[in-house]
């Protein structure tokens, strides 16, 4: 599975192994490329892009962008901040439902 370490720049990526968006699904950890590889989360996508939240690179502190499926790719690895639901708030998955 991708690392941050070994995923390659967006325009460097083979086309074929590049998920398209309508792929992703609610919630899933994604790598996501701002400057670098970011650990993030989808909150919802269409046909053609992604929306996600997404880790700055200095901080704690989340970013919310769209993007096109170049610039994502399947996270495994664990992130802290993003991947648990904070104390008394909903988990991101049934926050984003129920807000349709």
């Amino acid at each position: 599975m991708p690392t941050s370490e070994n995923l390659a720049l967006p325009d460097e990526r083979e086309r074929a192994g590049i998920a398209p968006a309508s792929a992703y699904r609610v919630s899933q950890p994604v790598w996501v490329y701002r400057q670098g590889w970011r650990p993030g989360v989808t909150l919802f996508g269409s046909e053609r892009a992604v929306s996600v939240r997404y880790r700055q690179n200095v901080g704690l502190g989340t970013s919310v962008d769209t993007v096109l499926p170049i610039d994502l790719a399947p996270r495994t690895e664990p992130d802290p901040y993003l991947d648990r639901a904070i104390d008394g708030q909903a988990p991101l998955e049934e926050a984003v439902t129920n807000a349709v």
